[in-house]
């Protein structure tokens, strides 16, 4: 359940990443909770 949990929020940020890079360079930084599903915006880039 916990997979199905944080797939899910991974297409959400995704939908909003896709949103956001039109407008600006968001700090990716605020992702980084230590988690393997936030793993690629903790570079600033996508990996």
């Amino acid at each position: 359940m916990k997979k199905d949990f944080e797939l899910e929020s991974r297409e959400i940020i995704l939908d909003e990443v896709d949103i956001l890079e039109e407008t600006s360079t968001p700090d990716w930084g605020v992702f980084c909770s230590g988690s393997d599903c936030w793993g690629v915006f903790c570079s600033g880039r996508w990996a």
